[in-house]
């Protein structure tokens, strides 16, 4: 992962509840936004989806994706991520996409 400034580390960590928005596109190039749970894994962020559901068919077709993770207490505190999904792994029904930035 690249390099988070320190002034927003806690962001990525499960104790501070972010929540991080998941920018897709649809074929046309139109974008679709969606609230997730996700993790890190300190290399990558990790998103969780059911695999067939919309985000999870986006992110396979178009791996280019983007996050925005806000402090939930305070919306206007967020870090901005662009990358791509290098990984789909399946556990327990779920698909966890692993998102290089």
């Amino acid at each position: 992962m690249k390099e988070i400034p320190l002034s927003h580390q806690d962001l990525l960590k499960d104790e501070t509840k972010a929540f991080l928005y998941l920018a897709t596109t649809f074929a046309d190039g139109s974008p679709q936004v969606t609230p997730i749970w996700f993790n890190t894994d300190g290399k990558y962020i990790l998103i969780n989806s059911v695999k067939g559901r919309l985000k999870d068919r986006n992110m396979r077709a178009r791996p280019r994706v983007a996050l925005c993770i806000a402090e939930s207490g305070n919306p206007y505190r967020y870090l901005q991520i662009r990358g791509r999904i290098v990984e789909f792994t399946t556990k327990e029904l779920r698909t966890i996409s692993t998102c290089s930035i």
